[in-house]
């Protein structure tokens, strides 16, 4: 219900437009978070439709993406020199590409193999974005390449290939 009160309240926020309602109501959702706790949010409005996967694993991929970057961003101090998020798609024939990158603390990324840990309290109950966004991309038949370089975490995704974008 909060998602579509800020859909329908023309002034909060921006409006994607992404051909997608439910995509566009988890882009505006996310993008008034970043904005509440100083998160600047960097997007270019990109078409979607038709999306690559079913509309609800997509929102689920792209919430899990949108989730894990705010809480990278917000682990930093308030006065580092940035706090940002870069969210990108792009189509090359029938794939489409997201990319979102976030400045983080990257010392404070903990791994086990390829499997990211938590490190909020309680960590049996916390840490599983990465894997559901690694299950839905491996259920698509897709890629998801997780990065952690100089102070940004980097997740790159490719959904496609025998689907039609």
């Amino acid at each position: 219900q909060h998602v579509l009160g800020l859909l329908n309240d023309g002034n909060q926020g921006h409006v994607f437009l992404t051909g997608n309602m439910a995509v566009d109501a988890i882009l505006r959702a996310k993008s008034a978070v970043m904005e509440n706790v100083g998160i600047i949010f960097e997007y270019v409005e990109y078409p979607l439709e038709p999306l690559p996967i079913s509309e609800q694993d997509f929102c689920m991929l792209l919430g899990n993406l949108l989730d894990n970057a705010i809480e990278g961003v917000m682990r930093l101090p308030a006065t580092a020199p940035s706090r940002q998020v870069k969210l990108s798609f792009s189509k090359v024939w029938n794939m489409l590409f997201i990319s979102c990158k976030n400045d983080a603390d990257t010392s404070k990324i903990r791994r086990q193999g390829d499997v990211f840990l938590s490190t909020k309290d309680q960590p049996a109950f916390h840490g599983f974005g990465t894997e559901n966004m690694k299950n839905i991309v491996n259920k698509a038949g897709g890629t998801i390449e997780f990065e952690v370089s100089h102070n940004l975490f980097i997740v790159q995704i490719m959904l496609g290939g025998d689907a039609a974008c």
